[in-house]
């Protein structure tokens, strides 16, 4: 592996380790086989919407922007919001990616198969 691959990936297992609450980090550190994973489902302008792989029912996707500001959760079965606050801009673009041809089987799909 090139010295730049090798560099990203740590930059970037550092960045989420730092993100991490504490609670969080003491699970990591308490059980060798816990891991959570992110599936990034899409990017909508500042918006990165995920699936996290050992999340909780019901079925749920997460809205976040990199400085933290909009941290929501939305229902996959019909797009409602579970928690956080969001906008009405930002809400227009989300169910519009959510109601789009294949927006809600692609988001079914990953959560069907993130314990796999």
């Amino acid at each position: 592996m090139s010295q730049d691959i090798i560099e990203n990936i740590l930059k970037f297992l550092l960045t989420e380790y730092l993100t991490m609450s504490d609670g969080l980090i003491a699970k990591h550190l308490q059980f060798d086989d816990y891991c959570e994973t992110k599936k990034k489902v899409g990017v909508i302008k500042d918006l990165e919407l995920h699936i996290h792989s050992n999340d909780h029912n019901p079925p749920h996707f997460h809205v976040k922007t990199k400085d933290h500001k909009i941290n929501a959760k939305f229902t996959i079965e019909n797009c409602d919001l579970i928690s956080g606050e969001i906008n009405a801009k930002y809400l227009k673009r989300i169910k519009a990616m959510f109601n789009s041809p294949k927006g809600k089987i692609v988001f079914k799909l990953i959560w069907d198969n993130r314990l796999k």
